[in-house]
């Protein structure tokens, strides 16, 4: 299996896996073929240059609060 990195879109540390494919086909640059096993799946994963290794992206829990600015103000 390979994973299809994309270096035009960062995730975490590194960069997006944008397809995953049993055998390699041409792609223009930036995109670039790494090995990976067959658990990755495409926007689940990411690849870390700083370790060439293909990572699962965590999952927030579901408790997890997000604020969310929505550009409003109080005027005192």
């Amino acid at each position: 299996m390979f994973a299809l990195i994309s270096l035009n879109e960062e995730v975490l540390t590194g960069y997006r896996v944008a397809e995953v494919a049993v055998e390699k086909f041409e792609v223009a640059e930036p995109l670039f073929w790494v090995a990976c096993d067959d658990t990755c799946k495409q926007d689940l994963f990411f690849y870390n240059p700083a370790t060439k290794e293909i990572v699962e992206i965590p999952v927030a829990p579901p408790d997890t609060v997000v604020p969310v600015d929505t550009g409003a103000f109080v005027v005192g």
